[in-house]
């Protein structure tokens, strides 16, 4: 079984290198059993716990079929989401409560209302990585996949090497938008800036199998 794991970048432990993240939750999901070798991990790398498995094949979020989306059951805290909405009301100005908001209704499920509250983030950071790569994996989960590549292209423009945009670009112009040439320019860039990282090999695996058919990985 091959996965993709969605990078996002909510959590603060994820402010380590993302590639050291990656390998450890390699390492986990090899220690507890969840699969042989490197495959489906339910754990998040960066912001929001959302993971694309499938059999033989990339995976897809079409949810019918052997490939189907799959994320961690949602934990909503609604005393913590009251909270973040009361927070920003009272200081819209400030874009870290946006932030905060948009991230706990991603944690509620509610993609919709998170890409709400990271559009006001953005109205007073335009520039913040972070939530242009956690909006666009939102743009993804409700099936807005033009949505999502412009988010993680302006990332890339601000950041060619951004790691999280590229690999993120690639996923959904492999598997939804059915842009094997796209992915693998996305991918060929990531493997040049990080060839020998435990997330590497497993892009190399995406790449080749979308190189001997293009449209091996489209959902």
């Amino acid at each position: 079984m091959n996965a993709i794991v969605i990078f996002t970048n909510r959590h603060q432990a994820m402010r380590t290198p993302v590639l050291k993240a990656f390998a450890l939750a390699v390492v986990a999901a090899i220690l507890v059993g969840i699969i042989p070798g490197i495959s489906l991990l339910s754990g998040l790398i960066g912001n929001h716990r959302e993971a694309v498995a499938s059999g033989a094949e990339m995976p897809s979020d079409a949810g019918a079929g052997a490939c189907a989306l799959t994320t961690a059951a949602p934990h909503t805290d609604h005393k913590q989401l009251t909270e973040a909405e009361k927070i920003a009301a009272h200081d819209p100005k400030d874009s870290s409560a946006w932030i905060q908001l948009g991230n706990r209704y991603f944690d509620a499920d509610q993609p919709a209302r998170a890409i709400d509250a990271y559009d006001k983030a953005l109205e007073l950071n335009p520039n913040n990585l972070e939530v242009l790569v956690d909006q666009g994996n939102c743009y993804r989960k409700i099936r807005r996949y033009d949505k999502a590549v412009s988010n993680f292209e302006k990332a890339l423009q601000l950041d060619p090497q951004y790691e999280q945009g590229l690999v993120n670009l690639g996923i959904v112009c492999a598997v939804n938008l059915k842009q094997p040439e796209k992915a693998l320019k996305a991918w060929s860039r990531f493997l040049e800036l990080n060839p020998s990282s435990p997330a590497s090999r497993q892009v190399r695996l995406w790449v080749e199998q979308l190189k001997a058919n293009p449209r091996a990985l489209a959902e």
